[in-house]
C-alpha cells in the first residue's frame, strides 16, 4: 500500500496536483489498521523527504531564488498537507515543513525577520530525526535559499529598527504567557509592571508602524498581551482582593472603621482593559470592583 501511495504521490507531482497528493496520504492513512499507523507515519517521513529533495534538486543552481516558481511550488505542496484535515502528520514533519513554508513565504511583512533569522538557524542546526531540514542543508539549492532568506531578513532588520522592537515585544510577551502557564515561577507585581511597559512600547509601535503591513502584528499582540493582563487580574482576586474582602467583612461585624484600600499594584492594569468588562464581571472565580 505505501509502495502504492508513493506512485500516486510522484505521479501527481509531476502535474503539481499538490492536493491530490495530501488527499492521497489521507486516504492511504485511513485504510491502514491502528497497528500499523507507526509503520505509516514513519513511510510518510520518507516520501515526502523524498518529494522535498525532488522539488528542490530539479532547481537550476544558478536560478535558485524565493520568488521562483520552482521554489512557490515547493512551499505549496508542504502547505497543503499542513492544511489537509483529518492527516495526522508527524509532529517533527509537521514542524519542519510550517518551518519551511514561511521561510519560502515572500512579501509577506507581517513574518517578523526575526523569526525567519530563527527559522534558518533551526534548519542549519537540525537533529538526526529532522530529515527534511537535512534535505535542505545537504543540497545547493537549499543552501542558496537559506542563505538568500537570511540576507533578505538581515537588510529588513537593518534598514526598519522597528522590527527590531516588534520581536523584542513578540519574545517578551511569548515569555509572560509561558508564566501563565507556570504560576510557581510568577511574581504578580513584577508581572504587572512587565505587562504596562510592554503595552508602553506597543501604543509607541502602533503609531510608528500605522499604514504599513506590520500593524497587524501590534494588534495581534495587543490581543494577547490583554489576555495576559486578565491573567493578572484574576491571580489578584484570587491572592488579594479576595483577602481584603473577607479583611473588611470582620471589621464591619466588629462595628470598626473599614480598612483603606490598598493601593494594588494590578490597578495600572485598568489602562489596558475596560472596568466594565474585567475589574466589575461577575463569575466562579470574580467579584465585583
Amino acid at each position: 500500500m505505501v509502495k502504492l501511495l508513493k506512485a500516486c504521490v510522484m505521479d501527481d507531482l509531476k502535474y503539481n496536483r499538490y492536493e491530490d497528493i495530501a488527499q492521497s496520504a489521507l486516504d492511504m492513512s485511513n485504510k491502514m489498521s491502528s497497528t500499523d499507523d507507526e509503520f505509516f507515519q514513519e513511510q510518510l517521513v520518507l516520501i515526502v523527504e523524498q518529494v522535498v529533495q525532488k522539488l528542490v534538486r530539479t532547481m537550476p543552481s544558478s536560478q535558485v531564488k524565493l520568488q521562483n516558481p520552482g521554489v512557490q511550488n515547493t512551499r505549496q505542496f508542504m502547505e497543503a498537507l499542513l492544511a489537509k484535515d483529518g492527516l495526522d502528520l508527524p509532529s517533527q514533519l509537521r514542524s519542519q515543513l510550517s518551518s519551511l513554508a514561511t521561510l519560502f513565504t515572500v512579501d509577506d511583512k507581517t513574518i517578523l525577520p526575526n523569526e525567519i533569522l530563527d527559522l534558518v538557524k533551526a534548519v542549519r542546526d537540525p537533529d538526526a530525526n529532522a530529515r527534511v531540514f537535512l534535505v535542505m542543508t545537504s543540497l545547493p539549492q537549499g543552501n542558496a535559499l537559506l542563505n538568500e532568506a537570511e540576507t533578505t531578513a538581515q537588510k529588513r532588520m537593518a534598514s526598519e529598527s522597528n522590527l527590531l522592537d516588534l520581536g523584542d515585544v513578540t519574545s517578551k510577551i511569548g515569555e509572560e504567557e509561558q508564566k501563565m502557564k507556570n504560576t510557581s515561577a510568577m511574581n504578580m507585581d513584577q508581572g504587572v509592571d512587565t505587562v504596562v511597559e510592554l503595552w508602553d512600547r506597543l501604543t509607541k509601535l502602533d503609531t510608528d508602524l500605522k499604514d504599513k503591513p506590520e500593524s497587524k502584528n501590534v494588534a495581534d499582540l495587543k490581543c494577547r498581551l490583554m489576555e495576559v493582563a486578565r491573567f493578572y487580574v484574576t491571580c489578584h482576586v484570587e491572592s488579594e482582593l479576595g483577602n481584603y474582602i473577607a479583611s473588611q467583612s470582620v471589621h464591619g461585624h466588629n462595628k470598626m472603621k473599614c480598612l483603606d484600600v490598598p493601593h494594588w499594584k494590578v490597578l495600572a492594569l485598568r489602562r489596558l482593559l475596560p472596568d466594565e468588562n474585567v475589574f466589575r464581571c461577575a463569575g466562579p472565580k470574580m467579584f465585583f470592583f
